[in-house]
């Protein structure tokens, strides 16, 4: 049986955009830690026509938790289908994490069908979460963590941001690969996080709440090694970076493009997040 089911909803819009699905990076983040402790399986809406019948199943065997994840906008309305079908049969708890839930938590927490949240990063709040669970504890005092007492909301204190190079790697092997790589300028493309947050201040993103303006990396190192193993393990030659704004450390920018370089590794790779001041300070040597 599976201790834990984590279940990705429809994006909307964006899924009608893409050849494929773009990898499921949120809610594969929160299970890096807890796939190494315990067993989990994830359910993606995207891919799975019968998912009703495939979460039917794993409820029936009584898992710890539901965990579903959702960021603001249309995709909350899917997000809250799947939560409502567990609770409509189920007594299994439903635990929400995922932008929306952090940036809304009481609005989100009131709904009936929702548990308990993780607020900001998942990964080891989760774990803890998943930890009491599992022994029926007590959930008082984890951080990172907001559920329901007899219809109160009870919010624990926040937890503070981890060290990204000591996140274990994502458990790609809850997932088919295949089905998560979209055609992007003719190329399967892999998805890949390398940083989380941004320093600035502008009005209409949600760091400054979720990431507190703060702009946190994985090492050069680590990304090129990540990159490698992807590349020669699932023969992925293109990489789309989804960070909010990757040159923030130009100098780790430039090691992570000069690593791919000695590397020879011949992939692809475009990157969504940048800054107008970054560009600024890139010279032809940079660029090239």
């Amino acid at each position: 049986m599976a201790d834990v089911v984590l279940v990705q909803p429809k994006v909307g819009d964006w899924d009608d955009f893409r050849s494929h699905p773009s990898l499921p990076l949120s809610i594969l983040s929160a299970a890096r830690a807890v796939a190494k402790e315990f067993d989990v399986v994830l359910i993606d809406t995207r891919v799975e026509k019968n998912w009703k019948d495939r979460l039917k199943a794993e409820l029936d065997k009584k898992p710890f938790c539901v965990g579903v994840t959702s960021i603001t906008g249309g995709q909350i309305g899917y997000a809250l289908e799947i939560s409502s079908y567990v609770k409509a049969s189920f007594s299994v708890p439903v635990v929400w994490g995922g932008i929306h839930a952090s940036l809304l938590p009481e609005s989100t927490l009131v709904n009936p069908n929702i548990d308990i949240l993780v607020i900001g990063e998942g990964e080891v709040s989760f774990l803890d979460l998943v930890r009491a669970l599992a022994k029926r504890g007590d959930l008082k005092g984890i951080p990172g963590i907001w559920y329901k007492d007899n219809n109160k909301i009870i919010k624990n204190p926040k937890r503070g941001f981890v060290a990204l190079d000591s996140l274990p790697e994502l458990p790609l092997s809850l997932i088919r690969l295949n089905k998560f790589l979209p055609i992007f300028k003719k190329r399967r493309t892999f998805y890949i996080e390398t940083s989380r947050g941004c320093p600035n201040q502008c009005g209409f993103c949600y760091n400054a709440n979720y990431n507190n303006n703060s702009w946190r990396a994985f090492s050069a190192d680590r990304v090129i090694e990540e990159l490698k193993f992807l590349s020669e393990h699932f023969k992925i030659n293109s990489f789309y970076v989804v960070d909010d704004n990757f040159f923030v450390d130009l100098r780790r920018a430039r090691a992570i493009a000069e690593g791919i370089i000695k590397h020879n590794l011949g992939i692809f790779w475009e990157v969504q997040g940048i800054t107008i001041n970054s560009a600024l300070k890139m010279d032809d040597d940079y660029l090239e």
